[in-house]
């Protein structure tokens, strides 16, 4: 399991509030498509967005930063 930045690498957009499905989560500002499963965005040239290790820890979700 891991999280996701919720920032948008394009303009700052955020992708906190964008759409997601089981395979992409969408910008909503321009919608730029970045795949769930290796961060890269589906146009290319933008980048892709960065990426933590997280897990469940009894009734949380433990996020690591460094």
């Amino acid at each position: 399991m891991r999280a996701l930045d919720a920032v948008c690498p394009h303009r700052g957009g955020p992708l906190a509030d964008g759409h997601a499905d089981a395979s992409v989560v969408v910008c909503p500002l321009h919608t730029y498509a970045f795949r769930l499963d290796d961060s890269s965005c589906t146009s290319d040239g933008i980048g892709k967005i960065r990426t933590y290790p997280a897990e469940v820890v009894e009734d949380s979700i433990a996020i690591r930063l460094s």
